[in-house]
């Protein structure tokens, strides 16, 4: 039985693995083509001015701090009792956020010198956060029966409609408003759809009587907080700091110009990360009494970043001119160019890192997810705060840089001691594929 269990696990992930893959490919598509036509039409402080207000939303909310979707997956089944709680939890908590944003609005104003754009887009965003509560329950049930597909088909097609609104507001002259039109239109029509699929996908479930759970809603707090602050210290500090130094200290164009190389350089993060969270997050935390197959589980992200994220980061670092010039012509972005080579490095570390995160996750070891999160933080807190200033942009790259390696030793170190794997042999194959890339794109 448990043989036949485990062959129908490995089949449902590979099946999620492979529609995850494609989803994401397309939604990578749809905001490639997207972009290439908003940068053409909005200048790159406009894309600055919303990366900042991208960060202090992120950094003020509480929705995103305590985790309540990652800890309703590790429960043993999603019934009304989960789904009842986790949407009174998420809807305080989304409330919450919005109130703390829009007072957080004039003393950011007054402190850093920022105008009634940033303001405008502080609002917007949040909004946006708030009408994403509505579709939580939904896209949580579909992930738990491992629907991840469907959940993956309601994102892309969201994305889709949210950009082509976006282009067709650029066109007609709206400049930040364009860019804020993506995030609202998306929240409103995930609310929508995943509704629509959870209904259809899920029909034994539409009888379920939702109640609220004062002591699930204890636990799941309690096991959702070290995975929400963790990562918001990874998505928001880590992943976001270098935009708010950017576009505070320097400037809202020069953020606007890191913002879209940061963009291009991440590309073999977003592409393999994603499914390995996605999907292998999703498995390990059904293989936790599996070792060997747990160990299988994690050997093989490994690998998959080490065959595709290797050469395409190095691929991009050595072309990051001439992809500039060919996707934006005219020189509008061309400061965009040297600032690709060194993100790609950080992107990839990025990428390895996030199996040992996810793993500790999915283990449950919260001093190492802190500890990971923490330290990179304050490798970026730091080396950003004394850096900038006087090093400008540089300063910025060597902080991200910092924060990158920190967290890769850490997170390699976490699963070699963790699963007793020999990561020499699962990075041979990287020194390999790195160096024929570098011939081919040398000739």
């Amino acid at each position: 039985m448990g043989t036949r269990q485990n062959s129908l696990i490995a089949r449902i992930a590979l099946r999620g693995t492979v529609w995850v893959t494609l989803g994401n490919y397309a939604y990578q598509l749809i905001g490639f083509v997207a972009l290439l036509y908003l940068r053409r039409l909005l200048e790159p402080a406009i894309f600055g001015l919303f990366d900042l207000a991208a960060f202090w939303v992120a950094l003020l909310s509480v929705r995103n701090k305590i985790g309540l979707n990652y800890a309703a997956l590790r429960q043993p089944v999603m019934n009304g009792a989960v789904m009842g709680t986790v949407f009174v939890l998420d809807l305080v908590s989304g409330l919450l956020s919005m109130t703390v944003i829009l007072l957080a609005i004039e003393p950011l104003s007054r402190q850093f010198g920022y105008g009634a754009e940033l303001a405008l887009a502080l609002s917007a965003i949040a909004a946006a956060e708030l009408l994403a509560v509505f579709s939580m329950p939904a896209s949580l049930a579909l992930e738990k029966e491992m629907q991840i597909s469907r959940n993956q088909l309601v994102t892309l097609m969201s994305y889709a409609l949210g950009y082509a609104v976006a282009v067709l507001l650029a066109f007609a002259g709206y400049q930040l408003i364009s860019l804020l039109s993506v995030s609202l239109v998306m929240s409103a029509l995930a609310a929508v759809l995943s509704w629509i699929t959870y209904t259809r996908r899920l029909p034994h479930m539409r009888h379920e009587r939702w109640r609220f759970d004062p002591s699930l809603a204890r636990q799941l707090l309690r096991d959702g907080l070290t995975t929400g602050l963790t990562l918001t210290l990874l998505t928001t500090i880590v992943s976001q700091f270098d935009n708010f130094l950017n576009a505070t200290f320097i400037s809202a164009t020069m953020q606007g110009y890191y913002g879209n190389a940061y963009k291009i350089a991440n590309w073999p993060n977003v592409l393999l990360t994603v499914v390995i969270s996605r999907v292998g997050y999703s498995v390990m935390t059904r293989m936790l009494d599996d070792r060997p197959r747990l160990t299988h589980t994690v050997r093989l992200s490994l690998w998959l970043l080490c065959v595709l994220g290797g050469p395409l980061a190095l691929t991009l670092g050595l072309g990051a001119s001439d992809l500039i010039e060919v996707l934006y012509p005219g020189g509008k972005w061309a400061a965009s160019a040297p600032l690709i080579q060194p993100l790609a490095a950080t992107s990839l570390a990025n990428a390895f890192m996030s199996v040992g995160y996810w793993l500790s996750v999915a283990l449950g070891r919260r001093r190492f997810t802190i500890a990971l999160a923490v330290t990179q933080a304050i490798c970026l807190l730091l080396g950003g705060s004394l850096l900038v200033r006087p090093f400008g942009i540089y300063g910025t790259l060597i902080a991200v840089a910092s924060a990158s390696i920190c967290g890769f030793v850490m997170s390699q170190w976490f699963v070699q001691t963790t699963l007793d794997m020999r990561l020499r042999d699962v990075y041979a194959v990287l020194e390999v594929l790195s160096a024929h890339s570098y011939r081919w794109c040398a000739c």
